[in-house]
């Protein structure tokens, strides 16, 4: 070389080639989704039928809105301008402040929403609620054989553990139980923000992408609001961020004492949330394709760490659900298969949205004597019939396609009609509930929530593609987008929920703040020529 340099080159071994291709398949497959749903939400829009009662009945607008499409290139230019304030921003000490104080407003919103209104769990939470309370006082009156509750834990046994975490606030705090689930709450929506900005930093965000990571989870106001769902919708996702984020440090690093963190955390997850294992599984491919770097004792090594990390989690909830039967006068169960909960998702068609609930599920399992077995086998003959159909007619997609709008469109992922004021059936609603609840603050934050879909699933599209180009396809890289396109793959043959999905939509904010900060330097760059 004219420099007197010597360039030296170095070939990647098959392994290290294998999860290259690996990484950058997963960062494709999310990005292409991502941008799909990019798209499918400037040409169609989620409309709520009904916010002041339990009804989660929406309607789908298809049509290109102006004002709306206006709107996102409002929110995009005024992010824009905040990240050039935040450029000269290259100081950690102060970024972590300025996120401590974005997680302690995330916490005092969360607060403020929970004491507008008077909580009280409903339908099926309520069914998890009074079993923790008869686990805590004893009393299984109710608990008569063929009666509803007894009939609910042998179908959906897998909400055993759940009642056991619930039944430990009901010990401690006792009458104020549930206003201490709604502390809890409080602090995963804190919680969750900071985990997002710390992850944010393992994947390379410089300080203004952080603030930026901080900014999107204030503007996405459903976090907050679900601080009082008395389920582990919310405080599950901050414990498998905090996890995942031991585990990026354990990548990185390769200190073991990282995974204390998910090895504790993950657990806990699983048991108050059951679809936390998506994103536990994530973590246990991205420590194994991470393995390679240290030859056959590193390859050893992350092997071990994957197994643990998902053993443990399968096992504290196997050993919980065989506790709580032994406690309860309920015979043991391995209730509805999971069959039959994806044959329902694929063919149902309800008030709840393609896919919705219809309790064909419940009639399966107990068509068959309450036999998994049976019903497994014919939740699969049925699945089977379905996808035939599907084969023979391609038309039938649409209904996928609809599914897919119903869940991912819905701007507040459920957080008004499954935990707001609908859930107030006591009454007492104060002003934030009353006016977020179809009062004044409805439609000014459902628009800018529409703008806000559309621009986290655009650049967290372009995030997974920034950090495969980055870190050449690193694993460890996508782990977020992995468990993003994990739940995706879910919930288009589970039960339609957008519930279900708020999670992972969480997962995409700091690829969305990569992506956006990576496309202002490509601008700026493409400007300066």
């Amino acid at each position: 070389m004219s420099d007197g340099k010597t360039a030296v080159l170095t070939r990647k071994s098959p392994l290290e080639k294998f999860a290259s291709f690996c990484g950058s398949a997963a960062a494709w497959l999310a990005a292409l989704v991502l941008f799909g749903l990019a798209a499918a939400s400037l040409i169609a829009r989620m409309d709520l039928l009904d916010v002041s009662t339990l009804a989660e009945g929406k309607a789908l607008r298809v049509g290109i809105s102006l004002p709306e499409l206006l709107l996102f290139v409002v929110l995009t230019a005024l992010l824009a301008g905040l990240c050039r304030l935040l450029r000269g921003l290259d100081d950690q000490k102060k970024t972590n402040r300025l996120i401590a104080g974005a997680a302690v407003l995330e916490f005092a919103l969360a607060l403020w929403w929970v004491f507008s209104q008077q909580i009280y769990p409903a339908n099926d939470q309520e069914t998890v609620w009074k079993m923790a309370e008869a686990l805590a006082s004893g009393d299984f009156s109710r608990y008569t054989v063929d009666s509803y509750d007894w009939m609910y834990y042998q179908t959906y046994p897998f909400q055993g553990p759940t009642a056991l975490f619930m039944e430990l606030f009901i010990r401690l705090f006792g009458n104020g139980a549930l206003r201490a689930w709604s502390l809890f709450g409080s602090l995963s929506a804190g919680a969750c923000l900071a985990a997002l900005c710390c992850i944010a930093k393992e994947l390379g965000a410089k300080p203004r992408t952080q603030v930026l990571c901080a900014v999107l989870c204030l503007l996405f106001v459903p976090i907050p609001m679900y601080a009082p769902f008395v389920y582990g919708t919310l405080p599950a996702p901050a414990m498998v961020l905090w996890g995942g984020y031991g585990v990026l440090r354990f990548v990185k690093g390769s200190k073991p004492s990282w995974l204390v963190l998910p090895l504790v955390l993950f657990p806990m997850a699983a048991v108050v949330y059951q679809s936390s294992l998506i994103f536990v599984i994530s973590a246990c491919i991205a420590v194994l394709f991470n393995g390679y770097k240290g030859g056959w004792r590193g390859m050893v090594r992350a092997v071990v760490a994957a197994v643990l990390l998902l053993a443990v989690p399968l096992g504290v909830r196997s050993g919980l659900q065989s506790w709580f039967f032994a406690r309860v006068p309920i015979p043991y169960s391995t209730g509805t298969p999971s069959t039959a909960h994806i044959l329902m998702g694929i063919h149902s068609g309800t008030y709840y949205g393609p896919g919705g609930f219809d309790g064909s599920n419940w009639d399966l399992f107990w068509d068959s004597n309450a036999d998994t077995t049976a019903a497994n086998a014919a939740a699969v003959k049925g699945i089977g019939e379905y996808w035939n159909t599907y084969l023979h007619n391609p038309k039938e997609v649409k209904f996928f396609l609809q599914k897919t709008a119903w869940q991912w469109l819905d701007p507040w992922f459920e957080a008004l009609t499954m935990n707001g004021p609908s859930i107030t059936v006591a009454g007492g609603a104060g002003w934030l509930a009353t006016a977020l609840g179809g009062g004044v603050l409805f439609a000014p934050v459902q628009a800018v929530l529409r703008a806000l879909l559309t621009f986290v699933y655009l650049f967290a599209g372009c995030g997974t593609l920034a950090l495969r180009r980055k870190t050449g396809g690193a694993v460890w890289a996508q782990l977020l987008g992995i468990a993003f396109f994990g739940g995706f793959l879910f919930q288009l043959v589970w039960e339609t929920k957008s519930r279900y999905c708020f999670p992972f939509f969480v997962f995409l904010l700091p690829l969305a703040a990569v992506g956006f900060i990576t496309a202002l330097r490509w601008a700026g760059d493409k400007s300066a020529k």
